[in-house]
């Protein structure tokens, strides 16, 4: 409640019925408990503000003075969601990077023991558009701000810009008859298995100009049918997956980055999220993806602005 709304509520309840004041009487002291609880609302309200205003004070000189500590910790969520809730009392301030990610079960129970860290700031490019997920990351974080769009980056040249091309596949009567009932899992296997369509992913990459990024789902199944095709082209080609180390992830992107057509066949869940290669001019969705933020991350990959990437 404001100021008004008291004002409100009061004009309301002062004024008197002359001729019941036996009745009006008696609202003397439901009034008063009324009012008084207000008052003792309002007083906690303020007494939580000083104290932050407080604090905020405080840190603020410190900071300045140099007497706020500096240490800084960088971990995965992996390496510390286990320890204790006493571990996470040293903190003050929390950073949570690919903040969409955090509506998982292991780094929510990391941010419900950071009771103490009066700052908490996630960062994503992406949010799917489910009320939930807002809700999750809301209570989490705080509120959700918008601090900038994918299309004013690419206005403000930050961004490569992004030209998106559908390609309609047309199947065979008896095949779309078939799938017509099927379920998700099916028509995936179907699609992933399909020869035709494998054929065409591939010459599609053989026909892009620049280094391109073809990802696909499933490893076995897709992964490596894709890989073994595209090593038949005349073209550099690397293949990425879970088994794949850090360290040759890395060797491969510094390689992609030296070269002018090179392909990497790599799976959603190495290459979608958190990887920066700036000289990827191409990417092609070999697999389907119900995930909205999968798509988008995905699509990022190429939007990393280097002198040979004006257009992804």
């Amino acid at each position: 409640m404001n100021l008004n709304d008291y004002y409100d509520h009061w004009a309301k309840d002062s004024k008197i019925d002359r001729t019941e004041l036996g009745e009006e009487s008696i609202r003397i002291p439901q009034l008063h408990h009324k009012y008084y609880r207000y008052f003792a609302e309002e007083r906690l309200k303020l007494t939580k503000l000083q104290e932050e205003y407080k604090s905020l004070k405080k840190d603020k000189h410190d900071y300045y003075s140099g007497v706020m500590a500096e240490e800084i910790t960088i971990t995965t969520w992996q390496s510390i969601y286990k320890l204790p809730r006493k571990w996470f009392e040293q903190f003050q301030v929390v950073i949570g990077d690919e903040a969409h990610l955090f509506k998982a079960k292991s780094l929510t129970t990391i941010m419900s023991k950071l009771v103490n860290c009066p700052y908490k700031f996630g960062f994503t490019g992406t949010l799917d558009d489910s009320q939930t997920h807002k809700l999750v990351l809301e209570g989490l974080f705080g509120p959700v701000e918008k601090v900038v769009t994918t299309s004013e980056l690419i206005e403000q040249k930050h961004l490569a810009e992004l030209k998106i091309n559908i390609c309609i596949l047309d199947h065979s009567s008896e095949n779309k008859a078939k799938m017509a009932r099927a379920s998700y899992r099916d028509e995936v296997n179907y699609i992933i298995a399909s020869k035709a369509r494998n054929d065409f992913l591939i010459e599609l990459c053989k026909e892009l100009k620049g280094n391109t990024l073809l990802l696909y789902a499933l490893v076995e199944k897709h992964g490596k049918v894709l890989y073994n095709m595209a090593q038949e082209l005349d073209k550099p080609t690397f293949f990425i997956h879970g088994g794949v180390s850090g360290e040759e992830r890395n060797e491969v992107r510094a390689i992609v980055e030296k070269e002018e057509r090179a392909i990497i066949v790599a799976s959603y869940g190495t290459f979608s999220t958190g990887v920066n290669i700036r000289r990827l001019n191409n990417i092609v969705f070999a697999s389907p993806s119900k995930s909205k933020i999968r798509v988008l991350q995905s699509i990022g990959r190429g939007l990393r602005k280097d002198p040979g990437t004006l257009l992804a």
